[in-house]
């Protein structure tokens, strides 16, 4: 009888663990000192991790840069209406291409966790305990494994706390940590921590939205550490894509960047075009002296 009941309480599945609520000890403070755009303390005034109400983040309108779909077509588009091989507009169409090669560092870095944020956004959301949700693709991780990603969110009141686990079959992740961070109800704030190995390696803060707004990202460790990538567009129509690539000291780091003025004009450097150094457009798109 004894082995029998053995036996049958040996046939019996394990429960799985319910899925982890992501709360504010899972947040990254320490990361906050990389980018000025927000203070992180501030910017969760009012929320608390026991708030009523709520309802999933809705990703078909959500803030580009939550999304990592932000990016310069503003910029790369100026040059449209000129003949790029003529040479008066020359500094216009290097400053399109400056912009262009910003987005393309960005991609070819981040490219995973945005493919996966394009993902997530049509998964199946399910009630996790009290106002969290949680859902799970699978999909390619930043190291080119097939992992499950597992998006869970936390009502907090005023927005979002969010993370993406991922895990997989080989077991060489466990429930580890990918990515998260705050997502402010409205979406004009908040930001993203994108780690490896449990260490943040990339930071990302964000204040507004495309077309009013700024985005800086950071790297924090890596073969990539200390480089920073910044967006801004003002409502008025200033635009700025930067990528600033930190070199061995004592070297200044090398900047590619395109910069627009609300009448038009505007700059661009890329590392070894013009020796470095800046070249500048006027409102009607043809050179001028910087």
């Amino acid at each position: 009888m004894i082995i029998a009941l053995s036996l049958l309480i040996g046939c019996i599945a394990e429960e799985e663990p319910a899925p982890h609520i992501p709360r504010f000890q899972d947040l990254s403070f320490s990361a906050d000192s990389y980018v000025d755009i927000l203070d992180r303390n501030a910017s969760l005034d009012g929320a608390v991790e026991e708030s009523s109400g709520g309802s999933p983040i809705d990703f078909t309108t959500a803030n580009e840069a939550f999304m990592l779909t932000i990016g310069s077509a503003e910029i790369q588009a100026i040059d449209d209406a000129v003949d790029p091989v003529d040479e008066d507009y020359s500094s216009v169409v290097a400053g399109a291409g400056a912009a262009l090669a910003v987005d393309l560092t960005l991609l070819s870095r981040l490219g995973a966790m945005r493919n996966t944020m394009g993902t997530l956004k049509d998964i199946a959301v399910n009630d996790n305990g009290t106002f969290a949700w949680t859902g799970s693709r699978a999909v390619t991780n930043d190291e080119g494994y097939t992992v499950t990603a597992e998006l869970n969110q936390h009502w907090v009141g005023t927005g979002w706390i969010f993370e993406v686990l991922q895990t997989s079959d080989t077991g060489l992740y466990d429930s580890e940590i990918w990515f998260n961070g705050f997502y402010r109800a409205d979406g004009q704030l908040g930001w993203v921590d994108y780690y490896r190995s449990g260490t943040v390696m990339v930071t990302m803060e964000w204040l507004g939205d495309r077309g009013d707004g700024i985005v800086e990202l950071y790297w924090v460790v890596g073969d990539d550490k200390e480089d920073r990538i910044r967006y801004y567009w003002t409502a008025d129509g200033e635009l700025l894509a930067e990528w600033a690539d930190e070199q061995p000291p004592p070297n200044e780091p090398s900047y590619t960047q395109a910069q627009v003025e609300v009448d038009g004009s505007g700059y661009a450097v890329i590392p070894g075009y013009n020796s470095s150094s800046a070249v500048c457009w006027g409102a009607d798109l043809k050179n001028v002296d910087c």
